[in-house]
C-alpha cells in the first residue's frame, strides 16, 4: 500500500526544491567564478563535488516526493468526486 503524503512531506519537498535551486545556482556561479579566473584549481573542484554531490542526492528525493505527492492528490480529488 502506498504511503499518503502529509503537510510535513509537502513542506520537506518545498524545501528540497528551494535547495536544489539554490545548488543551481552555486554550481553556476562557482563555474563562472572559474572561467573567470576568480577560483582556481582545487578550490573549484572540491566546491563543485560538494554542491554536485548534494545535489545529486537530493534529486531522487524530489522525484519520489513528487510521484508520491501527485498520487495523493489524484486520490483525494477521486474521493470528493
Amino acid at each position: 500500500m502506498a504511503r499518503c503524503f502529509s503537510i510535513k512531506d509537502e513542506s520537506n519537498l518545498e524545501k528540497t526544491v528551494k535547495r536544489i535551486a539554490e545548488l543551481d545556482k552555486l554550481l553556476m556561479r562557482i563555474y563562472k567564478d572559474n572561467v573567470s579566473g576568480k577560483l582556481y584549481g582545487d578550490h573549484f573542484s572540491n566546491m563543485f563535488n560538494i554542491y554536485g554531490d548534494e545535489q545529486r542526492k537530493r534529486k531522487p528525493l524530489l522525484n519520489n516526493s513528487a510521484r508520491v505527492l501527485i498520487r495523493t492528490k489524484n486520490r483525494t480529488t477521486a474521493l470528493r468526486s
